[in-house]
Formats: C-alpha cells, sequence, structure tokens
C-alpha cells in the first residue's frame, strides 16, 4: 500500500516546514546535533521520521515515489535520496530497486533511531518518556558493566595508561560538554582494545554514538560526577589486578552517580516522572530477583 504523507490532515506534515529550515541558522538534527541551514537532508529525515512515528499504519506501508516526496516536501530529489538511505541504514526503510520503499517493523530498527525517537517523544510531551529515558539508562548500565567485568582477566599492570590519559583529557575538558564527551567516549574503547576484546569493543563502537546523541538531546546540561576521576582510577586498578568483580562494583556506583546527574538535568516535570517511574521499576527488579535469589534482592534494592 502506497500512502501519502498528506493523505489526512491528522497526519499531515506542512510542506512549507523544510523551506522555513533551510532559512534557519540552526535547529536539532535527528541525531541531537545542531544542524546548519545547509543540512537539509537532515531536515527531510525529520520530516519523514517523525511522519512514520505519528502514523497509524506502521510496517510494510510504502513512501511515495522519490520524486513525488521531494514535491511534497518541497525539497531536492537529493536530498529526499540521502534521507531515504539514511532510514535504510537505521533499519527504518527497506529500499528495492523497482519496488520503492517500505516501512519496516520497529522490531527491525537499530539503536541509531533512539536519539530521533527521543527528540520526537520530547517535543510530544509523550507519557512514554519516563520508560524510554528510564530504559536508555539502564541499556548502558546492562551492557557495559559485563564488557567490564569480562575485560578483567585479559588485563595487567600498566596496560590501561591510554585510557587513564583519555580520562585525565575529558576531566580536563569538563567544561565544554562535546568536548568531554569526545574524550570520554574513547575511555571504555580503549579498555576492551587493551584486553583485546575486540568484538566487544566494536559493539561498544555501535552503540556509543547513539546514545552519546541521546544524552545530548534529554539532558544537554548534563555534566560528570565529581567523582569522575577517581572512579576510573579505583576502577583501572581493579582491573589491573584482575578483579572484574571489583571492578564491576566500582563501575557500578559511578553509573549511579552520572545517572543522577542526568536526571537532574532533565526539565523539572520530566525529571520528577522519571524518578517516579525508577522507584517504581527498582521496586519490580527486587521484586524479580527476590523470587530468583532472596539475598540478592537485598543488594539490588539499594542500587
Amino acid at each position: 500500500m502506497v500512502i501519502s504523507i498528506f493523505e489526512s490532515e491528522r497526519q499531515r506534515v506542512s510542506p512549507e516546514r523544510v523551506s522555513r529550515e533551510r532559512a534557519s541558522p540552526a535547529r536539532q538534527s535527528p541525531s541531537g546535533v545542531a544542524a546548519s541551514a545547509e543540512s537539509v537532508a537532515d531536515q527531510v529525515l525529520v520530516v519523514l521520521f517523525e511522519w512514520i512515528l505519528k502514523t497509524p499504519l506502521g510496517a510494510g506501508m510504502r513512501l511515495p515515489p522519490e520524486r513525488a516526496l521531494a514535491e511534497q516536501i518541497d525539497a531536492s530529489r537529493v536530498s529526499v535520496r540521502a534521507a531515504m538511505q539514511r532510514l535504510a541504514q537505521w533499519g527504518v526503510l527497506s529500499i528495492r530497486h523497482g519496488s520503492g520503499a517500505e516501512v519496516m517493523p520497529t522490531s527491525r530498527w537499530s539503536a541509531a533511531v533512539l536519539p530521533a525517537v527521543m527528540r520526537y517523544e520530547l517535543a510530544a510531551n509523550s507519557p512514554r518518556l519516563p520508560d524510554l529515558v528510564w530504559q536508555s539508562l539502564r541499556l548502558r548500565r546492562g551492557v557495559v558493566l559485563d564488557l567490564v567485568e569480562e575485560a578483567a582477566p585479559h588485563l595487567g599492570p600498566g596496560m590501561l595508561d591510554q585510557a587513564r590519559a583519555a580520562v585525565g583529557l575529558a576531566w580536563a575538558s569538563r567544561a565544554d560538554a562535546a568536548a568531554f564527551a569526545t574524550a570520554d567516549r574513547e575511555v571504555l574503547p580503549l579498555v576492551l582494545q587493551a584486553a583485546g576484546r575486540f568484538p566487544s569493543l566494536w559493539l561498544i563502537n555501535s552503540l556509543a554514538e547513539p546514545y552519546l546523541q541521546t544524552l545530548a538531546v534529554m539532558a544537554p546540561r548534563a555534566r560528570p560526577p565529581r567523582g569522575y576521576r577517581d572512579s576510573h582510577e579505583r576502577m583501572f586498578a581493579a582491573l589491573e589486578r584482575r578483579d572484574g568483580a571489583a571492578a564491576r562494583d566500582v563501575f557500578s556506583a559511578f553509573i549511579d552517580e552520572v545517572d543522577k546527574c542526568v536526571i537532574r538535568a532533565l526539565p523539572a516535570g520530566l525529571r520528577r516522572r522519571v524518578e517516579k517511574h525508577g522507584e517504581t521499576a527498582r521496586r519490580l527488579d527486587v521484586a524479580a530477583v527476590r523470587v530468583r535469589d532472596p539475598a540478592a534482592a537485598v543488594a539490588v534494592g539499594g542500587v
């Protein structure tokens, strides 16, 4: 089924939107990074992706032909093609020569959509926001802690000097959020590289950019906790003596502090909703663990 994106008023996206944004000095791109007036493809991407999120038809729906989309959105075919290719890279669209572009099920979408989804839900003040924010924070915890602990047996004294240097650079540039994020994102990859855990390293690399962009969208004023350097040094020391459990505990406590900083930086109304949602989620975690392991429930309840 081929649907015009202007088929109904409820689904309508203003055809003047992209033209108006061309003249705008800056706006948030789908990645959460300020886009210049020249990044028309980013603006077209916003229009198409927001419409896909709004439409009730969902998976299996086909977009109009490229030429028709360009006319409806008032953008060049080059910009439309670039936006559609990005959506295909995200797993949102399947583009086949001669068959057009088909919207894929959300189960096929990649983590690259997360910043754009967060931006859309924030703009709509969606009731799904607290759970989306909470899941985003928990995702990092679940992935990072396992990788840190798994790296420990493959490390030794002096093997994390490059990671230490990255921590020092990040902390020195903490007043500049973008510079801090650039340096900080190198820390864990350097740990995994030193340990020779390359599949883990590549997984982190694929998730790092969407995650950092998501943080920039939902909490652009968040700052690192004061214990940033000390926590990393204690984690590095534990890793170099091959104590994965200790390294995990140190980094888990650090992530708790980072999450608090992020939540404090949220808009007041959303912050209260996320805190309430987090309290409920923690109670459910404790209840689930208590069923499996009553002794472990005490530790989970303290997180």
